[in-house]
């Protein structure tokens, strides 16, 4: 149930900046950007860049990473309050 919540948070922050991209008047990238992140596809920008392998970005951008973390941090036994640096 948590990682379904998580899940639709991803979902809808990937959202806010994938459509708030017109706003300020910058292309949506649909070939390159495939999760509709907002984070890719812009050549540069205050929160992109063209440098690095397009593929890993991809990889990275996947909200369904969200579950991975989540079993990471469960199996380690951290709480919501708890710090920590990924």
């Amino acid at each position: 149930m948590q990682k379904d919540i998580l899940y639709s948070q991803i979902q809808s922050a990937h959202s806010l900046l994938w459509n708030s991209l017109k706003d300020f008047e910058l292309e949506q990238n649909f070939e390159l950007d495939i999760f509709k992140t907002g984070l890719l596809g812009i050549e540069d920008s205050p929160i992109t860049t063209k440098h690095g392998n397009l593929r890993a970005k991809q990889i990275s951008t996947n909200p369904a990473w969200c579950e991975k973390f989540y079993n990471w941090f469960s199996e380690a036994n951290e709480k919501t309050s708890d710090n920590v640096s990924i």
